[in-house]
C-alpha cells in the first residue's frame, strides 16, 4: 500500500485517482508503474524499511530525488524543537 499511495500524492491527485487506473510492479528489486495518469511520464520509487513489521516508500518524477532525501526521525520533535515536557 505504502507504494500506491506515495504515486498518488507524485501525481497531485492523491486519493482522487481511482486505484483502477494504476499499478504497482515488483521485479526483483525494481519498481515499476502502469498507468494511465500520465501517460509518457515516468516515476521513480524507493522503499525504505524502518522497524520489523514497518516499511514506508516514496516516489517522484526527479530521476535523482533520492540524493537529497533527509530522513528525520521524530521520536526526538520535542527536543528538536525546545519543548518542555508536559503531561497530557
Amino acid at each position: 500500500w505504502t507504494l500506491k499511495e506515495s504515486f498518488m500524492k507524485a501525481t497531485g491527485l492523491g486519493m482522487k485517482l481511482p486505484l483502477s487506473d494504476f499499478c504497482i510492479k515488483l521485479e526483483g528489486k525494481q519498481i515499476q508503474v502502469e498507468q494511465r495518469v500520465d501517460r509518457g511520464q515516468n516515476y521513480y520509487f524507493k522503499e525504505f524499511f524502518w522497524q520489523e513489521g514497518y516499511r514506508y516508500a516514496c516516489c517522484s518524477v526527479i530521476p535523482d530525488w533520492e540524493e537529497n532525501l533527509r530522513v528525520v526521525d521524530f521520536s526526538r520533535i520535542r527536543e528538536v524543537l525546545h519543548f518542555k515536557h508536559t503531561k497530557y
